[in-house]
């Protein structure tokens, strides 16, 4: 692990009149250390300095300091009739870590995008209110790989009898991933479409539900449904008690699968990446609960079972950056043997060795966490926090109801225990 690591930055907000604001944020990073340990940070997943055929980028393995920065800025219109919205462009480059902070998922990005809504706050027709939005962006890496672009819209509104609903969609197009071969050579991402919509009971009720359905596809072939309902009870003013069961259903026809080196794989710099084809089928439950003893004395319980199978079949061959689809092996290229044992056995037939690949796999866990918070003072609280994770793993793909229910309360698990300790000086 590395020594230190700070991060400062500036959040600058301006009023131009009643109607219009601009925001802007800057932050930057150090994070100081091992040469090992800076090493690790240049190769982990938000940076990838190793990607070879990054121009930008290499790995210092003599470095004892990684530094970055984010910045980002906002034109918004806040008020002034129906139409709000706002406009957008954000910054971090390769080196900004956050992560011994915070969650930071990638770097080595630039964005540009903007919104527009229009609102109806007022009752019309069988609606007690409604809006309807339009958006759009593109993003980049900092070589000018574009990401993609993407356009989409949301309507929801409420009726005169507290019930609502809404729909939502967006779209994107071919782009580039520098991300698609975890820290390999470039790859083209394909254009898609999703789409969503759920509608609500009233929430005045001592009972309320909402349900929902989405599903996105694209130009390979990949699919993915996922319903989800939710129930939520309040037995009194002070308690509120929600469930929220949900279930997916996807394919992905170019996941990733592993990575080695192969002298054979010439194109693709000495390393070999295979991907497949993955079926998955994914069941959760989301439970809360919120109590309210006093206005000052609050406790949030969450919990969150989650089982997931996958099969793989169809493994294909990334043969070179900036491929889009990709041979199937044993079907384009080499030879593939069943084994007994559930694996599959490829010859890549290129010249490389062959090797073997696990097919099947089940992945559960279990996640929960408690929060109270006091506010012992106007203004100034006291959060104690409880979070366990359980975790576990089966090389089958099966859903086996008695062993992967049994296995999350018993799968290996980790505790985090947090206080945050808050006083308002004013």
């Amino acid at each position: 692990l590395p020594g230190s690591a700070t991060v400062a930055g500036l959040d600058i907000e301006h009023a131009l009149n009643d109607n219009w604001l601009i925001t802007g944020q800057v932050a930057g990073s150090l994070v100081s250390g091992s040469e090992s340990s800076i090493t690790s940070l240049q190769r982990a997943f938000p940076r990838l300095y190793q990607r070879p055929d990054a121009d930008h980028l290499s790995v210092d393995s003599s470095a004892t300091s990684l530094s970055g920065m984010i910045a980002e800025a906002n034109l918004i219109k806040t008020s002034g009739g129906h139409w709000i919205g706002s406009l957008h462009a954000n910054l971090t480059t390769p080196g900004f870590d956050a992560n011994a902070l915070g969650f930071q998922q990638r770097a080595d990005q630039a964005n540009i995008g903007g919104v527009v809504i229009y609102q109806q706050n007022q009752p019309q027709g069988i609606f007690q209110r409604w809006s309807t939005n339009f958006f759009a962006g593109t993003g980049w890496n900092l070589a000018g790989d574009r990401n993609g672009t993407f356009v989409g819209g949301n309507s929801n509104g409420r009726f005169k009898n507290f019930w609502g609903g809404n729909i939502n969609w967006n779209a994107w197009n071919r782009g580039t991933s520098d991300r698609l071969t975890r820290g390999g050579p470039i790859a083209r991402s394909p254009g898609g479409v999703f789409i969503g919509t759920n509608v609500w009971s009233d929430d005045r009720k001592m009972v309320s539900g909402y349900g929902f359905v989405g599903g996105r596809t694209n130009e390979l072939g990949d699919w993915a449904v996922f319903p989800e309902i939710g129930l939520e009870v309040r037995p009194s003013s002070s308690l509120t008690v929600s469930f929220g069961p949900e279930v997916s259903f996807s394919r992905d026809n170019r996941q990733y699968v592993t990575a080695f080196d192969d002298e054979a794989a010439t194109a693709t710099f000495g390393r070999r990446y295979v991907f497949g084809q993955l079926d998955a089928t994914t069941l959760s439950m989301s439970t809360r609960v919120n109590w309210t003893f006093t206005p000052d004395l609050t406790l949030q319980l969450y919990a969150r079972p989650f089982v997931t199978r996958g099969q793989y079949s169809n493994f294909k061959n990334f043969d070179q950056p900036g491929a889009f689809e990709l041979p199937v092996f044993g079907v384009d290229q080499g030879t593939v043997t069943e084994n007994a044992d559930g694996s599959s056995t490829i010859d890549p037939g290129d010249g490389g060795n062959p090797f073997s690949l696990a097919r099947d796999f089940t992945v559960r866990s279990l996640q929960g966490n408690a929060v109270l918070r006091w506010e012992y003072r106007p203004g100034s609280a006291l959060f104690l926090v409880w979070q366990q994770q359980r975790d576990g793993f089966e090389r089958d793909g099966g859903l086996e109801f008695g062993r992967d229910v049994g296995g999350l309360f018993t799968d290996p698990l980790r505790n985090v225990f947090l206080v945050k300790l808050s006083y308002w000086l004013g």
